[in-house]
């Protein structure tokens, strides 16, 4: 298995987290704004690393039926395959951003502090979440 990066794509902000060429472990990569860049900013991110699958976190409700951001993500996730042509992934992503917030408070950063890492520390969670899944198959 080669790279994976895993993309938790807000409304505003997008985290970015990438696996160890062996797709082991799982880091933060970088946030970056949701605008016109962020496309061309993700396919440069998935070169640099020359990941091989792409993982994209899908909102889905605590009552496990998909809203309007869940079809945002699939919408998202399409772009990616079309931008990149390499494997996406849809991986539900429930209350990963707030175990990720909450986990940061505990550790002392505050809410203003986790505005810029709160999203790269969520899709690192969820890529290590699929590396994990993937390893027991």
């Amino acid at each position: 298995m080669g790279a994976v990066m895993a993309i938790d794509p807000g409304a505003k902000r997008i985290g970015i987290a990438i696996s160890d060429p062996e797709g082991t472990v799982a880091v933060p990569l970088e946030v970056i704004p949701n605008d016109a860049t962020a496309m061309d900013r993700i396919r440069g991110a998935a070169e640099r690393i020359n990941a091989e699958v792409v993982v994209v976190g899908l909102p889905v409700r605590l009552d496990g039926k998909e809203g309007a951001e869940a079809e945002s993500a699939r919408a998202f996730a399409s772009a990616v395959f079309e931008s990149l042509g390499i494997p996406v992934h849809m991986l539900d992503e429930r209350l990963s951003s707030k175990q990720v917030s909450r986990a940061m408070s505990r550790g002392g950063i505050n809410s203003r502090r986790q505005r810029g890492k709160l999203d790269g520390v969520a899709a690192a969670m969820l890529l290590q979440s699929y590396l994990d899944s993937r390893k027991k198959q």
